[in-house]
C-alpha cells in the first residue's frame, strides 16, 4: 500500500477544491464513497466465497470412505495392530 501522510493528503484535498470547486467537491467524495462502499462489498463477498471454496476442499479428504493409504504408500499393507484388534472385536 502506498505510504499517504497527512501532508500528501491535505495537497490532494486542495487538488480537488481547485480543480473540482465547491460546487461538485461533495458529489466527487460522495462518488467516492459510493465507490469504495461497492469494493468492500465485493472484497467481502469474495473472501466469503473463498472460505466456503477452501473450507470444502477441507472436508473432503474426510469424507471420502475410500482404503486409506499407510505409511509405506500402499492401501493393501497389512493392517496395523490396532486396526487388527478393532476387527477381531466387532
Amino acid at each position: 500500500m502506498p505510504d499517504i501522510g497527512l501532508f500528501e493528503l491535505v495537497l490532494i484535498g486542495a487538488l480537488a477544491f481547485i480543480v473540482l470547486g465547491p460546487e461538485r467537491l461533495p458529489e466527487f467524495f460522495g462518488q467516492i464513497g459510493r465507490m469504495l462502499r461497492h469494493a468492500r462489498r465485493w472484497a467481502g463477498e469474495l473472501r466469503q466465497q473463498w472460505l466456503l471454496e477452501t473450507g470444502e476442499i477441507r472436508e473432503q479428504p474426510e469424507q471420502t470412505g475410500g482404503e486409506q493409504v499407510h505409511a509405506s504408500g500402499d492401501a493393501n499393507d497389512q493392517p496395523s495392530a490396532s486396526e487388527a484388534g478393532n476387527k477381531k472385536s466387532q
